[in-house]
């Protein structure tokens, strides 16, 4: 069921490319230090497929665990004053967000597939348009409350 009426939102009112890009970077920061100490960790194993296996792990499960839970997104797009939520105003079920992941993976190899957001009229990027997410302005969710 949706909670938001997403029709109410103006276009300005979704996530932009560059304000994205800074909450990816916040996030990567975030986990710097605890994903460096796996590396280390591992690395003293001598194994680089389980080192960027376990970092690639880490890394899903932040975005997968922050994208479906009460704050509708990883703490970088809270900082930014960032949201996701399902197309239709829904919160992010646990499989949206992982359809979510699998698209960005995705998005990423096609290479092209972030760049979307700057020219959708929803600033979608690929992985939003597979997973049927929008990525909005906290600020906008006061005007569209069902």
């Amino acid at each position: 069921m949706s909670r938001y009426n997403l029709k109410a939102i103006a276009q300005i009112e979704h996530g932009g490319f560059w304000i994205r890009v800074l909450a990816t970077l916040i996030d990567l920061a975030l986990l710097l230090l605890p994903m460096t100490a796996v590396g280390v960790l591992v690395d003293a194993q001598r194994s680089r497929v389980l080192e960027g296996a376990v970092i690639y792990g880490v890394w899903a499960a932040y975005c997968i665990m922050f994208w479906s839970a009460p704050w509708h997104g990883t703490p970088g797009k809270r900082i930014c004053g960032l949201t996701i939520l399902a197309s239709d105003g829904a919160d992010l079920s646990l499989g949206r967000a992982v359809l979510r992941y699998v698209g960005l993976i995705v998005s990423g190899a096609v290479i092209l597939g972030p760049v979307l957001v700057a020219f959708t009229d929803r600033r979608q990027g690929l992985h939003d348009l597979i997973a049927g997410t929008v990525v909005l302005k906290r600020s906008a969710l006061a005007k569209a409350a069902i």
